[in-house]
């Protein structure tokens, strides 16, 4: 009996070559729709005879996958496999009703495919774009042929519902599938969560993965190196995320950052480092097991490496011998002067310098540099502390502004004269370049500390004769970038000084990165002008360079923004952003120089709101950043409308609550009436259609901000901002996570009828265990790019608090409790004076202290219920040495401040 494996030819897979096998299985059952179809890229052995009763047999094939999904096509990757039968045995090669003869050794039960809904995942017609409602009859607890669940990840495009029911499918089928397949399901899964943005369901398929891999573990099916390219596919499908963050990854304990993916692959980089410590070393010395080039290399992509991958990486480097390319070096250097932490690119530049005076080789071991030119505390010493930037007033100036044929702004602004820097002296108010190295020495000494006299070459200008490589030329912009970042973070810094080291800096280390940093120094110092006129020499030089988006990306747009809305108004910062945004409606002429813009262009906007108090604008720009920009928000755009919202109230000029009775009335009819109401799409959260419709992508930018005469309830009826802010909350969370819908408030005790009701009110059932891991968003989730922030959180408890909603507040800890989000101090203090305003009188509560009976508040209640969540010890916070949960006191002192400033704590 003859058997065939699969031979690559033009991408394609193809049964050519006889092998000799006494294993066969019934032939596949020929597709309707598709009757020549690709076979699963993964070992496709047909016509197989049963297997022989010997469990301990071991096949060894190869791990095949399409060209785009290789990290490598020069050498197929060696794969074995413990499972007692080939690797093939769960494709779906059986007649529809078949159960398996043999059961895999990591498996205790003998999984039951449903062939008829698999078949019905391979009836999918390839390239079709699947949307949630268009799904075939599935069930969330059946279990998949891999091989369907790879047709469907692989060869279709799926939307955001789409994707949340592939999910659910993989969940329930992962366990019975092969390691190297389930990978396999894995890697495309992640492509089709990162290439949507999905964030709130990234944690929980790597969740998944880390359980699918715990198993195999046990089961004695990993090994060295197979494992590694396993854990290299996993990481090289983040590169597929549609936007590369911006924020750094090592600030997230201010809470104001948003959520950031690459943490994902530092908790799957952390794990396969658990897993290959936990395999037998074949080194005498027991060293740790060296990383694989093609691994190292996955990590480099832009989106993919972050200051803490490359920490990780290195120090594991240094400890396993693991080879390293000087590629390598230069993308963690790049990546960690992004992120603004000097001391850890100080020294991966002296890393490299010393890289590039060694060897000639393309790759080096770390362990052969010598440990003692790197330091006893490692590649890496302390963080530096960063620091943040303070409020800025908004200015007074309004300016007139138009826009030239190109769509390029012509602003005018009282005093501020167009000077390009190309026509600048190099050496202002007469000073001599002596004097500006000077400067720049020094600030170099203050920014780089031990580390400027490595720094210091990549900040002078070079020899003209000498021709620089493209790798040197970056390492000089972001030496620039670091040293202008440093420089506007002191508070000694002037006007003026921040301006020298801009005309001091060489001409080919002008671009976006260098560009930012002086704009936003300009900003801090309230000096509008001066930034103006650097945005004006960016636009200028982006329009005669040949390289689109060198000048003027993302980033300096985003602070470009913020002037603009500040010396011009917030109509005209909208119509900038407007101008530069990349369109993605149907019909326009594409073109290739407008810019992808990403959340942060559109927080800007909708901070201004706020500052401005226009809630009706906010929500246009929430509904209409996707449909019109393509943007797809996070959870600071969330904070940002719940702050809106909130502070709005707090206008005399906010007109919902100016209009008189007659028409009070007359919006109360229109709320009662069965009739369809006449109101706007403007947001409309009960209709999918209208936050996906193509209305808002019309027009010019006057479509996103009020006409003459408008009037919030001509959209909104009776509807508050704050009630719609919190409507969008809910939704969000509620279906990213629909597990918190059956949780109860930590103050909603045991009924007992000598305990008084209070506001939480009395008996709902308890709540049980919820904090699932793999817990999937709910299919009709419209909301998962956005992960709310610990701020987001705050934001949200400050508007149920400031409208009287203070029963939700106990409630929506315990949400954040269950998602594993630490709140920020301010939360904490907040939510115990709300409490602590509005309680009931005392109840009795059993086992209170040392298991006792006790009349208590329901501030003291929820007190100790925050010190079981996070301790009840003490932590140091501004300088000063507090408890980590506020105690009575301090709310006690925080309730006085407020009244002794005349704010109004509840409205």
């Amino acid at each position: 009996m003859k058997r065939y494996l699969p031979t690559r030819c033009s991408s394609r897979w193809r049964l050519t070559t006889p092998v000799t096998s006494h294993l066969h299985c019934p032939p596949r059952r020929p597709h309707l729709d598709q009757p020549k179809r690709h076979y699963s890229p993964h070992l496709a052995q047909r016509d197989l005879e049963p297997l022989a009763p010997a469990s301990d047999a071991v096949y060894v094939g190869l791990q095949t996958r399409p060209k785009e999904a290789h990290l490598s096509n020069d050498h197929p990757r060696p794969q074995t496999i413990k499972t007692g039968r080939p690797a093939d045995a769960f494709v779906a090669d059986w007649q529809p009703g078949q159960k398996q003869k043999h059961q895999p050794a990591f498996s205790l039960t003998d999984p039951d495919f449903d062939m008829v809904a698999s078949n019905r995942l391979l009836a999918i017609p390839r390239d079709t774009v699947v949307h949630g409602a268009d799904f075939p009859p599935h069930s969330t607890q059946a279990i998949y042929t891999p091989d369907s669940l790879l047709h469907v990840l692989q060869y279709t495009k799926l939307e955001s519902q789409g994707v949340i029911i592939m999910a659910h499918l993989v969940r329930s089928s992962i366990p019975f599938i092969p390691h190297q397949q389930a990978a396999q399901i894995f890697h495309f899964l992640i492509r089709k969560v990162c290439s949507l943005t999905m964030l709130s369901l990234l944690p929980a398929v790597v969740n998944m993965f880390f359980q699918r891999m715990q198993m195999a573990l046990r089961a004695g099916d990993i090994e060295n190196p197979s494992i590694q390219y396993v854990y290299a596919d996993i990481i090289d499908a983040f590169s597929y995320m549609a936007q590369a963050p911006r924020t750094s990854t090592r600030r997230q304990e201010i809470g104001r950052n948003e959520y950031d993916y690459r943490l994902e692959i530092v908790r799957i980089t952390r794990h396969l480092i658990q897993v290959l410590e936990s395999l037998p070393s074949s080194s005498a010395a027991q060293r740790p097991l060296p990383l694989v080039s093609e691994l190292v290399r996955s990590m480099c992509n832009i989106k993919v490496v972050s200051e803490p991958l490359s920490s990780l990486l290195v120090d594991y480097a240094r400890a396993s011998g693991t080879r390293i390319r000087r590629a390598d070096v230069q993308a963690y250097f790049a990546a960690t002067a992004q992120e603004g932490n000097v001391k850890r690119a100080g020294s991966l530049l002296r890393l490299k310098m010393m890289l590039d005076k060694g060897s000639e080789e393309d790759m080096v071991i770390f362990d052969d540099i010598g440990r003692q030119n790197i330091g006893k505390e490692g590649i890496f010493g302390d963080d530096v502390e960063q620091h943040s930037t303070p409020d800025r007033d908004q200015m007074d100036d309004a300016c007139e502004a138009v826009v030239d044929e190109d769509g390029m702004p012509l602003y005018t602004t009282p005093g501020a004269e167009k000077v390009s820097r190309s026509s600048a002296d190099r050496s202002l108010d007469g000073e001599e370049p002596t004097v500006q190295e000077h400067l720049v020495s020094n600030f170099a000494l203050r920014a780089f500390h031990e580390f400027s006299a490595v720094v210091q070459p990549y900040l002078s200008h070079p020899d003209p004769s000498r021709e620089l490589s493209p790798a040197e030329l970056e390492t000089r912009e972001y030496a620039w970038s670091m040293l202008l970042t440093r420089a506007g973070e002191q508070r000694s810094i002037t006007r003026k000084q921040i301006m020298d080291l801009y005309a001091y800096m060489p001409e080919f280390c002008i671009c976006a990165h260098t560009l930012a940093p002086v704009m936003r120094t300009l900003v801090r110092l309230n000096e509008m002008n001066e930034a103006w006129k650097v945005w004006l020499d960016a636009v200028r030089l982006e329009k005669a360079s040949e390289r689109k988006g060198r000048y003027v990306d993302r980033v300096i747009l985003a602070i470009a923004t913020e002037v603009c809305a500040k010396t011009h108004g917030l109509e005209t910062a909208v119509s900038l952003v407007d101008i530069h945004a990349r369109r993605t409606r149907p019909g326009v002429d594409p073109d290739l120089e407008r810019l992808p813009l990403d959340p942060q262009n559109v927080n800007i906007l909708l901070w201004q709101c706020a500052q401005v108090l226009v809630p009706s604008v906010a929500f246009r720009i929430w509904t209409a950043a996707f449909p019109r920009w393509g943007v797809r928000l996070n959870g600071i755009s969330l904070g940002m409308l719940l702050n809106v919202a909130r502070r709005c109230e707090f206008s005399d000029n906010f007109d919902a609550r100016g209009e008189d009775h007659a028409t009070q009335f007359r919006l109360l009819m229109e709320e009662l009436s069965l009739r369809r109401k006449k109101r706007g799409d403007l947001g409309a959260l009960s209709d999918y259609e209208a936050y996906d419709a193509d209305g808002f992508s019309k027009g010019d930018y006057r479509s996103l901000l009020d006409p003459p005469g408008y009037k919030w309830s001509d959209d909104w009826g009776t509807t508050r901002p704050w009630e719609r802010a919190r409507e969008v909350f809910r939704d969000v969370v509620l279906t990213n996570w629909p597990h918190l819908v059956g949780m109860s408030s930590p103050l909603e005790l045991e009924w007992n009828p000598l305990n008084p009701v209070t506001i939480f009110g009395g008996r709902i059932k308890p709540s049980k265990a919820v904090a699932h891991l793999t817990a999937l968003p709910s299919p009709k989730s419209r909301f998962t790019h956005i992960v709310p922030t610990p701020l987001t959180w705050h934001y949200y408890i400050l508007l149920l608090g400031t409208f009287g909603q203070v029963h939700e507040i106990p409630l929506t800890l315990a949400w954040m409790k269950a998602l594993g989000v630490k709140p920020i101090r301010y939360t904490l203090t907040d939510s115990l004076t709300y409490v602590a305003e509005v309680e009931g009188p005392r109840r009795w509560v059993r086992g209170w202290r040392e298991g006792r009976k006790a009349l208590v508040r329901d501030e003291e209640i929820l007190r100790r219920w925050m010190e079981d969540w996070l301790g009840d010890g003490y932590e140091e916070y501004k300088g000063k040495h507090v408890k980590i949960v506020p105690d009575a006191e301090e709310v006690r002192e925080y309730r006085m401040e407020i009244a002794g400033s005349g704010r109004t704590l509840i409205l």
